[in-house]
């Protein structure tokens, strides 16, 4: 389920770091932590069972910022406009859809670093029509798709191109996990982790770009837990049941979807 955050610019302040993703995503965890009782119970008056955690697979899209100005010798946007358009998908039930907007709506958030910083207000939350899904899909990818792996006498783990042998097997594996991980948090009445006549072996990925673009983020910016992720802009085709399709549109393709990374359009 995706969502379309518009944004209001409150006061004077302009300037937005270029990395702020990990600023975001701290923003949308804290009103999920704050709503996150209140939506488990919700739940359990719908029928749809006692447990908690069902915003823990979530993604957003790059904040559309137009217009603006680039300084890259301070590393900022220089904001131009009044509203900013920010999209953000969870997988939920769609029972929950007017709960999540309640969460968000008219909700103060603001985003930067100790240096730069934007204030604002969610003024609207709109509900995206999702695509129609099919068993073979292609897709863009709007923000970096990280897939890591650790190797032995290294300390870091090792960001993969995607073209790696390993990359295909390691981006399918990481959509499987997420929809187990999804399934065995639902605790929803009577379901069950299985998709019907689905076997792990049919889901397939096709790179359709080239040459991929490589993108390197900072995370927490200017403090002592400065980390950098780097992952790739491309296009690719993806063979997977319905069920997988969604869950990607939702909560982004690879790793770190919860700090934007991931973040793709059907094409």
């Amino acid at each position: 389920m995706r969502f379309q955050f518009t944004l209001v610019i409150k006061g004077n302040r302009r300037f937005l770091p270029l990395n702020y993703q990990y600023e975001l995503s701290s923003w949308v965890y804290k009103r999920m932590a704050a709503a996150d009782a209140a939506y488990a119970d919700f739940l359990h008056q719908k029928g749809y069972g006692a447990g908690s955690k069902k915003f823990k697979l979530f993604c957003f899209s790059p904040l559309m910022l137009q217009p603006y100005r680039i300084h890259k010798d301070q590393g900022v946007f220089e904001l131009l406009g009044e509203e900013i358009q920010l999209q953000v998908g969870f997988m939920a039930e769609q029972a929950a859809e007017a709960f999540i907007k309640g969460v968000f709506i008219h909700q103060h958030l603001g985003l930067g670093n100790r240096i730069s910083q934007v204030d604002m207000e969610v003024a609207k939350v709109a509900t995206l029509s999702e695509p129609h899904f099919q068993e073979c899909m292609h897709y863009s990818a709007l923000s970096p798709i990280v897939i890591s792996r650790f190797e032995e006498g290294r300390r870091y783990a090792q960001y993969l191109h995607p073209s790696h042998p390993q990359y295909a097997d390691a981006l399918l594996s990481n959509l499987v996990n997420k929809w187990v991980g999804y399934q065995s948090s639902k605790e929803l009445v009577g379901a069950g982790g299985a998709i019907e006549g689905w076997e792990e072996k049919a889901l397939q990925f096709r790179l359709l770009t080239p040459e991929p673009k490589s993108k390197m983020v900072t995370i927490k910016a200017l403090t002592d837990q400065e980390t950098k992720v780097r992952g790739y802009l491309f296009d690719f085709k993806l063979q997977a049941p319905i069920e997988i399709h969604r869950l990607l549109y939702a909560a982004g393709v690879g790793e770190k979807g919860s700090m934007g990374f991931g973040w793709v359009e059907k094409i």
